[in-house]
């Protein structure tokens, strides 16, 4: 992505492919967290669109330096972010959530219009057997994540398995 420098949504979305493969053929767990900055819409209205440009570039930078070196770290679209966790059950990655939330509500970021804070809404959702395409374990983390936005914003909730 030519604003974060993250990975762009189609090579995140071929990632999350190559897992579900190795989760059907080998079990291998895996987690994704969908991450939204809150009230961006407003921040952008009220500061202007450089404003939000300069709050997602340190945003993702953090993003990238919590993220193991196994993690792919990609901008979604907008203000959205994912997180792809290897080898990471849902209390692992609800553990790293919490840290990438932490760290993020601590920024204070500098624009040209004003020094702002932002806060974040995260969705975590384990690869379970009914998820055998990348956009339904993505439906899941997005129900979770709104599922933080709808309980206050600034948190981050677990996505249940499909029924």
């Amino acid at each position: 992505d030519e604003l974060t420098s993250l990975y762009v949504r189609r090579y995140l979305l071929r990632r999350i492919d190559e897992e579900l493969a190795r989760f059907g053929r080998y079990g291998a767990p895996f987690s994704v967290l969908l991450l939204d900055v809150d009230h961006f819409k407003s921040l952008n209205d009220l500061h202007g669109h450089d404003a939000g440009d300069a709050v997602l570039r340190p945003l993702a930078h953090a993003l990238r330096d919590e993220a193991r070196e196994t993690d792919v770290v990609a901008r979604y679209g907008g203000e959205e972010f994912v997180v792809l966790m290897p080898e990471t059950r849902c209390e692992g990655a609800l553990i790293a959530a919490e840290r990438l939330r932490a760290r993020i509500e601590g920024l204070e970021i500098a624009t040209r219009a004003a020094d702002v804070r932002v806060t974040v809404s995260l969705g975590v959702a384990e690869v379970c057997e009914d998820d055998m395409k990348s956009d339904v374990l993505l439906k899941r983390a997005d129900n979770a994540l709104y599922l933080a936005k709808r309980s206050g914003r600034n948190q981050s909730c677990i996505a249940h398995d499909a029924a």
